[in-house]
C-alpha cells in the first residue's frame, strides 16, 4: 500500500507533465509523419520537434535533424528510442547502423539497460525486444513494448 506522501509524488509529476505536455502541439512534418512541435509562444527555447513514442511515456525527447546514407535521406532522429522520422527518403537497410541503441527500462525482463545480446531491433516499432525464439533471435511475437 502506498503512502499519502507517495500519492502526492505522484500527483506533483502528473501535473508537472500535464505541464510541460501543454507546451507542446501535435504537427504532420511530413506527408503521413507526426511529431510533436514546442508551440511558438513558448520562448524559453529554442523551436524543436519531440517524439511522439516518448510523448506517449510521458517524457519529452527532442528529435535530432540528420542526414543518412545511402540514399541521402532526411531524418528526425530520436537518440532516446530509436524512432526515426524520415522527411525525404526511404528507409534503406544500411540505415539500422544510424539508430540510436534505446534504453530497455520498460521492457519487462531486459536483463539490463542496453540492448543484450539476445535482443532484436524491430522494424516495426524500433526498439528492442528481449522475447527470444530457438536460436537466440529476437521476435516481434510477444514484444513487451510493442504498440
Amino acid at each position: 500500500m502506498e503512502t499519502i506522501s507517495q500519492l502526492k509524488g505522484k500527483v506533483a509529476q502528473l501535473e508537472a507533465w500535464n505541464t510541460e505536455k501543454n507546451r507542446y502541439r501535435k504537427v504532420e512534418v511530413a506527408p503521413g509523419v507526426i511529431a510533436y512541435a514546442l508551440k511558438q509562444d513558448e520562448d524559453r527555447e529554442p523551436a524543436h520537434y519531440a517524439c511522439t513514442d516518448c510523448y506517449r511515456d510521458n517524457r519529452i525527447s527532442i528529435l535530432k535533424p540528420e542526414t543518412w546514407d545511402p540514399g541521402r535521406c532526411k531524418v528526425l532522429s530520436c537518440h532516446r528510442c530509436g524512432s526515426a522520422l524520415y522527411l525525404v527518403g526511404a528507409m534503406w537497410p544500411e540505415h539500422q547502423k544510424y539508430r540510436s541503441h534505446p534504453s530497455l527500462e520498460g521492457c519487462h525482463g531486459a536483463p539490463n539497460s542496453r540492448w543484450p545480446l539476445a535482443s532484436a531491433a524491430l522494424p516495426v516499432c524500433g526498439r528492442a525486444c528481449t522475447r527470444s525464439r530457438s536460436g537466440g533471435a529476437g521476435s516481434g511475437r510477444n514484444c513487451c513494448r510493442r504498440s
